[in-house]
């Protein structure tokens, strides 16, 4: 008989009761539904022959099929297909960009773990795909390690694995091309809570190098630390103002720069020829300079 990842000590170990009795329910259904087809298999090709041509021969007004039970049926059939990944979900924004949708991709990731029957299937050892790290990186757990060896090996992983967000970091990119899914690896949050993340293969992404393999890319992770510093000091700044606020201080306005004033400097004149007038005024104040110097003369020489 398969086993159920549900049932194994280290799953048990992070389930809440509500968790262990979706699970339960969940298994239940499963059973139900392989019981109905074990049932359905043993009708003979006759009377499988009669039921169809029964129901070809109904007619609309004696099998309606109401919006109510469409919408019954598709809800049935997308329960059904919650497993199903078709490479990493991403998003746009406004302006174009594409970020990666990550409560999406738990949500399936989650699905995906709680119904995966690993059975005999003996697990690798698993490894990460960037340089200089180990699986310690994705997780602190071993009892994680050996889950993920036995994805690797159920799902054919066998370059090494790693998160989106490290991806990132090492020239990766999401490859439309891939069409697979990854494996949600759980960890124990600083509170207690259950969290995780997605590590998936090497070949879910484009690796823009010259070698094709990851490399670390410091121009990314220079605009980062630029960016993470910008965040940083604005969150101070915010802070600080309501602080301030709290207190009762003002925050000073920053003093307004002073207005440039631009000087026009006077451009020299050349000096003008004296006018009639002013040659006359001068030969006159000339002649009274001569008749000074003559009396103060004609003074000098009565003292001796």
């Amino acid at each position: 008989m398969a086993e159920w990842l549900g049932d194994t000590p280290s799953f048990q170990r992070t389930m809440t009761p509500a968790e262990r009795r979706e699970f339960e329910l969940f298994k239940s259904s499963v059973k139900a539904n392989e019981s109905k087809e074990n049932d359905m298999a043993k009708k003979n090709d006759t009377q499988t022959t009669i039921n169809m041509n029964a129901a070809e021969q109904n007619t609309e007004k004696e099998n309606p099929m109401t919006n109510e039970t469409a919408n019954a049926n598709a809800n049935t059939n997308e329960k059904e297909n919650v497993m199903t990944i078709t490479g990493i979900p991403m998003k746009a924004r406004k302006n174009g960009n594409e970020y990666y949708d990550r409560p999406t991709d738990v949500e399936r990731h989650v699905a995906i773990r709680k119904a995966t029957k690993f059975g005999r299937t003996k697990g690798i050892e698993a490894a990460t795909c960037i340089p200089g790290e180990t699986l310690a990186n994705i997780s602190k757990d071993p009892a994680e390690w050996e889950l993920l060896g036995k994805a690797c090996a159920k799902f054919g992983w066998t370059n090494g694995v790693c998160t989106v967000s490290k991806a990132l970091k090492y020239h990766g990119t999401p490859n439309p091309e891939y069409t697979g899914h990854g494996w949600f690896v759980e960890f124990a949050t600083h509170k207690g809570e259950t969290d995780g993340t997605i590590a998936y293969p090497m070949e879910a992404f484009v690796w823009a190098t010259e070698s094709g393999l990851p490399e670390f890319d410091e121009e990314k992770k220079a605009k980062d630390d630029a960016r993470r510093a910008k965040a940083r000091f604005n969150r101070a700044k915010r802070a600080l103002k309501d602080a301030n606020k709290a207190a009762g201080i003002k925050t000073p306005r920053k003093p307004a720069a002073p207005k440039k004033v631009e000087v026009i400097k006077d451009e020299p004149v050349a000096a003008a020829a004296p006018s009639g007038d002013a040659a006359a005024l001068m030969a006159t104040v000339q002649a009274l300079m001569a008749q000074n110097q003559q009396l103060i003369a004609a003074l000098a020489s009565a003292v001796k």
